[in-house]
């Protein structure tokens, strides 16, 4: 049996292991808080993700943009609410509404609109749950485990580290998800356009796009290397006058791990929507198997201030390789 197959095959074995884990301790936690508030909190988010699925379908006809600027009119009008209304700042449920309930409402209103305009979506032929479920879901969650990650080093480093470092480190992390904002709001919907007009092109035109957006989502992470690098210089340690332990050459395969997420972010949406999720599924779960061995292998030699420029450098590695083996075989 080919390798791949088999690899294939233990990491949706494991997927579904770790789904129903998942299910699990949401209801073993839930079993044991006894403030309905509480559990009404805790269900918000995943009303959010279901709900967000309308926001799925508003992409894929290229109209996303509707979706962010309702989105924004919402939370423009409710994020004051939290801080200047007494019994909002006090009240665990209200505030968690507040900050969750414009996506919500985004969602729903936005999918109602488009139900409007396109009535016929509600008679179209819907793909079988299970199909979908094991399609999606590994990519799901590596890309959660990516962006966990990412946060999850800041509290890491400011548990193990100086209050400095960990100051700067997070710092950085901001800076690097200012650079990040545009990935998602013009290349992760850009690739629904894509996909609709994906069937119509060439062999060699599909070749040839799928080259470019290799080249554009390299070139994006590449340039943001020394923009960190600059936004340190001029900024962290000019202005705010913070010299972390990650300084000069050392803090490279930081920025180069950061400009790794935006490669990723900006080409497994497009491989996701256009070449398909197999192949991507299997090299992101190996780039992350060789960033955690990276990382931990750093911790056990150092300590966290070698354990994250070793996982970084190792994540910005793998993920290129990732990258160019997806795309290679997608060009076949």
């Amino acid at each position: 049996m080919d390798l791949l197959v088999v690899c294939w095959k233990l990491l949706r074995a494991t997927a579904h292991a770790a789904l129903l884990g998942a299910i699990a301790a949401v209801g073993y936690a839930l079993w044991n808080v006894r403030g309905l508030v509480f559990i009404l909190i805790a269900l918000l988010p995943i009303i959010n993700g279901l709900t967000g699925a309308m926001d799925e379908a508003r992409a894929a006809y290229n109209e996303h943009y509707l979706t962010a600027a309702v989105q924004f009119v919402l939370q423009v009008t409710a994020y004051p609410i939290g801080p200047s209304v007494p019994w909002v700042a006090t009240s665990p449920m209200a505030a968690a509404l507040v900050m969750v309930g414009p996506s919500i409402l985004t969602s729903v209103l936005v999918g109602a609109w488009l139900l409007r305009k396109r009535p016929y979506l509600l008679h179209g032929k819907a793909i079988p749950a299970w199909r979908a479920l094991t399609e999606g879901l590994p990519i799901g969650l590596i890309d959660g485990l990516v962006m966990t990650a990412v946060n999850l080093s800041v509290v890491i480093v400011q548990a193990e580290m100086p209050a400095q470092d960990g100051a700067w480190y997070a710092t950085i992390v901001r800076i690097f998800m200012v650079l990040l904002a545009p990935v998602i709001l013009t290349l992760v919907p850009l690739t629904s356009y894509i996909r609709g007009i994906w069937n119509q092109r060439p062999h060699h035109a599909q070749a040839r796009l799928i080259s470019l957006w290799m080249a554009v989502s390299l070139l994006y992470g590449i340039a943001t290397v020394p923009v960190l690098w600059l936004a340190n210089l001029f900024y962290i340690q000019g202005k705010m006058g913070l010299n972390a332990a990650f300084g000069g050459y050392s803090a490279l395969p930081i920025y180069a791990g950061l400009g790794a997420v935006v490669i990723f972010k900006a080409f497994s949406g497009f491989s996701y929507m256009v070449l398909g999720p197999r192949q991507l599924n299997i090299a992101l779960t190996v780039t992350l198997i060789v960033t955690a061995l990276a990382a931990m292998t750093g911790h056990v030699m150092s300590s966290a201030d070698f354990a994250i420029p070793a996982g970084s450098g190792a994540f910005a590695v793998a993920m290129v390789i990732a990258m160019l083996v997806v795309g290679r075989h997608g060009r076949r």
